[in-house]
């Protein structure tokens, strides 16, 4: 049995408890199910280690889904392609999007409210929950942050009453994994009343495990606003541009759902626009003026 979450949100862990647990090539054949679980959510941690961390793969470790999200979380029985699995599973969803993780390091600012897929669900209040299932984000003392999971190339909205987007770190997955993957990871983020784009290129400069410090690039920008970021070394995938203003060139599909582009297609919904009117990179216009093709 693999375990997730050991020791986070204590003194030897830490947090924010998000956790991204990559299985390649995982043979759970001889697992006895009799006598226990392929994958636990949360073991010897605080509350957040049974709800946030998250278990990823691109091949059948996960019997053929792309994520598993806790079986606390379960405005995630909502999202398209998500599914209730069983007891060897830990009674997690199992989900054929990709999830991941977003981080937002900032002094504490009371509870912050995530809203969009996978959150819309009736808050749960006893423990370990304490709301997170319908996107309360309790800040982390430790490292001095928030986390939960989110579903890459959706849109999602950040509430609070003292939250300013420019006091705050945004932290988005890591660019190890979007090489891994072989796909852009992005998401649109509301904070402070406007949008802006998280790609998980952006720069981790200052970012480390015990929270980030004071030089760490701070706020969420528009789409288009910042410049292009050096690529992750990697000896076969690269990693795709940031989505930029749509006005500039117009798609080369005629269909706005994430499966007609083929770089899009492991997302979910619509992504070329997406339904807030932002181009994803993976959009195919967008990638062929990127390599000038």
């Amino acid at each position: 049995m693999i375990c997730a979450g050991q020791a986070c949100g204590l003194n030897a862990g830490g947090g924010p408890c998000t956790a991204q647990y990559l299985l390649e090539n995982v043979d759970f054949s001889q697992v006895d199910l009799a006598n226990g679980r392929k994958v636990k959510i949360g073991v010897n941690c605080a509350d957040e280690g049974f709800v946030l961390p998250v278990f990823l793969s691109k091949d059948n470790s996960l019997g053929g889904f792309r994520s598993l999200v806790s079986r606390h979380l379960d405005g995630f029985a909502k999202v398209s392609g998500c599914t209730k699995l069983g007891e060897e599973w830990d009674g997690a969803y199992g989900c054929s999007s990709p999830v991941r993780r977003l981080n937002i390091w900032s002094p504490d600012m009371g509870d912050l409210w995530i809203t969009g897929p996978g959150y819309e669900a009736r808050p749960t209040r006893r423990r370990p929950v304490h709301g997170m299932n319908a996107g309360r984000m309790r800040f982390e003392h430790m490292h001095h942050g928030y986390g939960t999971p989110i579903l890459l190339g959706q849109e999602y909205t950040v509430t609070t009453n003292n939250l300013r987007r420019n006091d705050a770190v945004f932290e988005l997955s890591d660019p190890v994994l979007a090489n891994y993957f072989g796909m852009t990871e992005v998401v649109t983020l509301k904070v402070d009343g406007e949008s802006c784009g998280l790609n998980s290129s952006d720069s981790r400069v200052y970012i480390g495990a015990k929270g980030v410090q004071s030089e760490a690039e701070r706020g969420c920008h528009p789409w288009g606003a910042k410049p292009f970021l050096p690529r992750v070394p990697s000896s076969t995938l690269q990693p795709y541009p940031q989505p930029e203003d749509p006005t500039t060139s117009p798609p080369s599909s005629t269909s706005a759902s994430c499966a007609a582009h083929v770089r899009c297609r492991d997302l979910a919904g619509n992504c070329c626009p997406t339904s807030g009117g932002m181009f994803l990179g993976c959009c195919d216009r967008r990638l062929d003026a990127f390599l000038g093709r």
